[in-house]
């Protein structure tokens, strides 16, 4: 059997066995004999699998295998734990794969973007670096603890003349938990608990917390082709200081152009959910990642804005590193 339950068994795994040594007798010896055959060692396994879930729970026929058919297994997972071991990263498209760093290692993203936009009577310019992210493996292959500095210059400049602030952004921090891998049309999941904590610089700080939520799904179209999506909610607040939650969509199609080189392509958004004087922003990006070995990748991305509230153009490069 697949040591991987759906989420329905591992419930009853950890429900059955204390009710049943509560009961005693026949009761007892039919639950240890049902968590035997159905439940894998959860101090052993829950750390070690991938994801939390599995889309269904598939059982393996214990049939004997010919040497040939084994050593073909044994390639095709040396092949999968190498393709495992490359850099998969969250930047620098909006967005971020369901795929975590993995048990014992850590990742660096960093980079930089500017912001341009430009009204009749008004301009806007910012500056974001170094756009840091650090993603940590957690008590198992599923999770990640995930912490984000950055530092920002925003200019503005209206007929009264232009104004500079600059200073440290609020913290971010989640907590990245890989719910399936893709079964067939069933997409790879991940859900992402997330937070921005107001520790910034009194000019950049928004001096609340803001929760929120992101659930990411990708489908692997092919070996070279996937199709991937985020959906999120956060708290937000306007420039009065009125908070709202804010919904962010996107979706991503990425294609891999050689061993080392991708192309991705994106439509991204914002909606308020409530009437705060804010209106919908709506993006478009693509950039490449220079894939410069399994552990250290570079990117760079160009984007503009589809409507007049959204900024008028942004652009960025990056670099990450896995060890």
């Amino acid at each position: 059997m697949d040591p991987r339950l759906n989420g329905p068994q591992f419930l009853l795994c950890l429900l059955l066995i204390p009710g049943a040594v509560a009961t005693g007798g026949a009761a007892r010896a039919t639950a240890e004999e049902w968590v035997r055959t159905e439940c894998p060692p959860v101090t052993a396994s829950l750390c070690d699998r991938k994801t939390l879930f599995t889309w269904r729970c598939q059982k393996m026929e214990d049939s004997p295998q010919s040497a040939d058919a084994k050593g073909a297994d044994d390639k095709e997972e040396a092949e999968e734990e190498e393709e495992e071991d490359v850099i998969c990263t969250d930047r620098p498209n909006f967005t971020e794969s369901p795929f975590t760093v993995g048990r014992g290692r850590v990742q660096f993203e960093a980079g930089f973007t500017r912001v341009t936009d430009r009204s009749e009577s008004a301009h806007h310019q910012s500056d974001s670096y170094p756009e840091l992210l650090l993603r940590t493996g957690g008590i198992a292959e599923w999770m990640e603890l995930r912490v984000g500095l950055n530092y920002a210059r925003a200019t503005n400049g209206d007929t009264d003349g232009t104004s500079t602030a600059r200073g440290f952004n609020d913290t971010y921090v989640g907590i990245k938990i890989a719910l399936t891998e893709q079964d067939g049309w069933l997409p790879h999941t991940a859900i992402l608990p997330q937070a921005t904590l107001p520790t910034g610089s009194e000019t950049m700080t928004e001096k609340i917390v803001k929760p929120g939520v992101n659930f990411l799904y990708t489908w692997d179209l092919n070996d070279d082709i996937a199709f991937c999506g985020s959906t999120q909610g956060n708290r937000a607040q306007n420039e009065d200081a009125v908070t709202y939650i804010e919904v962010a969509q996107s979706f991503s199609l990425e294609c891999s152009l050689t061993d080392d080189f991708a192309w991705f392509g994106e439509w991204f958004a914002f909606f308020p959910t409530s009437d705060v004087g804010v209106d919908p922003q709506h993006y478009f990006d693509t950039g490449v990642m220079y894939l410069v070995n399994n552990s250290f990748q570079l990117d760079a991305r160009v984007g503009f804005g589809l409507n007049d509230a959204a900024d008028d153009t942004f652009w960025g490069v990056g670099a990450s590193y896995k060890y």
